[in-house]
């Protein structure tokens, strides 16, 4: 979940692959859904799993006690180094993975050891799972430890789900009311964020909302919260998802009075906190549905200055400043573009008199005249400029040509449907065509291929 999809695009693209990214959309949200139905069976055989009070909306580290230890799927009083575990405590500042928002990480440090957490998740309402593993010492049920979220990874989850409701109000703003929250995922590299929509969002949509998020984010407005009755709630108009399940009592987060959602997540103070904010790309996730990719904060700097370093670079490459290389590039491919048309002309005029020349043309007879040549070709498109040359001299036969991997068949009206050339492609390879001009890829040595094509028009060997 960590790696964020911008970054394997910018990877990839160095490498000259391409990224599959419906793939690993599809992929992502089978691993999302596998894991969230493993998670309820991985306790199912547990009665009684104890309940835990959050501690996360206030503190990222409390003192609390361990109640119940799970080893390979059993109950255990202790866990020694190296084993993998299950914890729930008394008290955590562990947010469990809910509400699209991932799992906290961190430490729980023993009286004699060290407990790595690798993930939260809430396997019942009210209980929270920590599920890690004995890098020091041991762990025992009933002792005394210290809980401590990675701080530093968690504030980046928090400026990521914060951003999402600027995101939501500033969509619904732009795109209008009917705008609403499909799904998302936030995590501390980046967040997504889906929306009903039957089209694509423009260029200028996506800017009209992205500058709206960072006005919020500089206005600075403070993060207030209230529980209050279902009802109420959204009788009040607090944002809310329509296939949620919500209990009778519900917390509502606004910043300032411009958003207000029903949210169980962690936030920050206000929305000043949320540092810069991009939208990184928009996309299609199905059958009307949109997904919006964000980085904020120490992520949205990352990719600024990456962005940043790769223009200096490119301009210092073609020796321009960078707000001169748009037009610098524009200049190189119109050079290219009339490189290229020069060097069609000169490869059309070699044909002309390489075809031309008498001597160059080497006509075999058999029951049909032909020509069986290997040429010098870039593409298929140049070998059947050669093979209709060739068979202007040839008027009436078969012409055959290969140029690397590749060959053309020509056959002259007359001689079809006696020669049919996508008969005599299978002598040389996989292709497909008309009766009179096959091309395709040469699967056995040329050598070999015009023989067999020579004992076929019966010339001889070619």
């Amino acid at each position: 979940f960590g790696f964020p999809l911008e970054l394997t695009r910018e990877l990839a693209a160095a490498r000259e692959l391409e990224v599959d990214e419906d793939g690993f959309r599809t992929e992502m949200t089978a691993q999302r859904d596998r894991s969230r139905r493993a998670t309820p069976h991985r306790w199912a055989l547990t009665k009684d799993i104890p309940r835990s009070e959050f501690t996360g909306y206030t503190e990222l580290t409390t003192e609390t006690k361990v109640l119940v230890i799970r080893k390979a799927g059993d109950l255990a009083e202790a866990a020694a180094e190296g084993d993998e575990i299950e914890i729930f405590l008394e008290r955590t500042p562990f947010y469990a993975e809910s509400g699209g928002q991932i799992g906290d990480t961190g430490t729980i440090d023993t009286p004699s050891g060290r407990v790595r957490v690798e993930d939260t998740q809430k396997p019942l309402e009210g209980t929270v799972a920590h599920l890690g593993t004995v890098v020091t010492g041991e762990v025992r049920v009933g002792e005394k430890v210290n809980a401590a979220v990675d701080v530093k990874r968690r504030r980046q989850i928090m400026r990521h789900h914060s951003a999402t409701h600027l995101l939501h109000k500033a969509l619904r703003e732009t795109l209008g009311e009917q705008v609403v929250q499909k799904g998302s995922w936030v995590g501390p590299d980046h967040t997504t964020f889906d929306i009903p929509l039957n089209r694509a969002i423009s260029k200028d949509e996506l800017d009209r909302i992205n500058r709206r998020v960072m006005e919020k984010v500089r206005e600075a407005l403070p993060f207030h919260e209230s529980i209050k009755p279902y009802k109420e709630a959204v009788a009040q108009g607090a944002m809310h998802l329509f296939e949620e399940k919500y209990g009778d009592v519900v917390r509502v987060v606004c910043f300032g009075d411009w958003t207000c959602e029903l949210c169980g997540g962690t936030h920050v103070k206000n929305t000043a906190d949320i540092g810069t904010a991009i939208i990184v790309s928009e996309s299609s996730v199905g059958s009307g549905l949109r997904r919006i990719d964000m980085v904020v904060g120490e992520a949205a700097d990352e990719l600024v200055r990456r962005d940043r370093d790769l223009l200096t670079e490119l301009a210092q490459s073609f020796n321009v400043s960078p707000e001169q290389l748009p037009q610098r590039i524009e200049a190189l491919r119109g050079q290219l573009k009339e490189a290229e048309r020069d060097r069609a002309k000169l490869r059309d005029q070699l044909r002309s008199t390489r075809v031309g020349g008498a001597d160059g043309l080497a006509v075999k007879h058999g029951r049909v005249d032909y020509v069986a040549e290997t040429v010098d070709a870039a593409s298929v498109e140049e070998l059947r400029a050669y093979a209709d040359r060739y068979l202007e001299r040839v008027r009436s036969g078969v012409v055959t040509l290969v140029a690397g991997d590749k060959f053309v068949i020509k056959v002259s009206n007359d001689l079809v449907p006696q020669f049919d050339a996508t008969r005599l492609k299978d002598f040389f390879g996989t292709g497909g065509g008309r009766p009179h001009l096959v091309s395709g890829k040469l699967t056995v040595p040329a050598d070999e291929a015009f023989k067999r094509l020579a004992e076929e028009l019966g010339g001889g060997p070619a």
